[in-house]
């Protein structure tokens, strides 16, 4: 009895093991990497629609782990954010022409509900007959949007401006306690910094325009920070 016990403790175990192996977890997708449209680049692909929208086609390389996709696309002139859900990976989007964009994916595994973003690229899409594109909207890098600073002194300004040009001539800082801020405090800046004067305890808005070399002029979003 010992013995038939033991044997068909053993079956149990070996089939309680096999389960286990027929239903793995599955797996964390891996992170999308982007190929099309390019990073800081100008997007000449595209089927015309009129003359002032062309459709494009996104795409990013296949990754293990993951059986759905979700594309976003952020118009940086408007501000204005449109996300769609494949399988593929690719996804033709209809845009404005002659605008600035950002995007990136974010790939998805349905069985465990787990996902994993890829990198943000910029791109401009291009219009007929530019022969000069305006400068990306600088990104905001610190102070972050909603942060608090106990320190009134050495408030340091950081981005980071791109052109699909290479033709940044220079950035201008805006700064105030309301918003839109209209106070200029800095101008002609070739470094992507600038420290402030002493700040009173109060809550900030600040953006930065960004100036190339044919005179174009971009505003950044607008970010927010307090002073305590």
């Amino acid at each position: 009895m010992k013995k038939i016990a033991l044997i068909l403790g053993l079956v149990i175990i070996t089939l309680a093991c096999n389960s286990k192996d027929d239903n793995p977890r599955p797996t964390k997708p891996e992170v999308a990497t982007l190929l099309f449209p390019e990073k800081d680049e100008t997007c000449t692909q595209g089927v015309l629609i009129d003359q002032n929208r062309s459709s494009i086609t996104f795409e990013w390389e296949p990754n293990k782990g993951a059986d759905n996709f979700t594309l976003t696309v952020r118009n940086l002139l408007s501000n204005r954010i449109e996300t769609y859900t494949t399988k593929e990976t690719f996804k033709e989007v209809v845009l404005s022409r002659n605008t600035p964009y950002s995007w990136f994916v974010i790939s998805i595994n349905t069985k465990s509900g787990d996902s994993t973003t890829s990198n943000l690229w910029k791109f401009y899409n291009a219009g007929e007959g530019v022969v000069s594109y305006p400068p990306f909207p600088a990104e905001l890098i610190n102070p972050k949007t909603g942060s608090t600073s106990y320190n009134t002194t050495n408030i340091e300004l950081t981005w980071k401006g791109t052109d699909v040009d290479n033709d940044i001539k220079e950035y201008e800082v805006f700064l105030d306690s309301l918003s839109p801020p209209t106070k200029n405090v800095a101008v002609g800046l070739s470094d992507q910094t600038h420290t402030l004067a002493p700040l009173s305890s109060n809550v900030y808005y600040w953006y930065v325009n960004t100036i190339d070399q044919s005179g174009n002029r971009t505003p950044s979003s607008i970010g927010e920070f307090r002073i305590e």
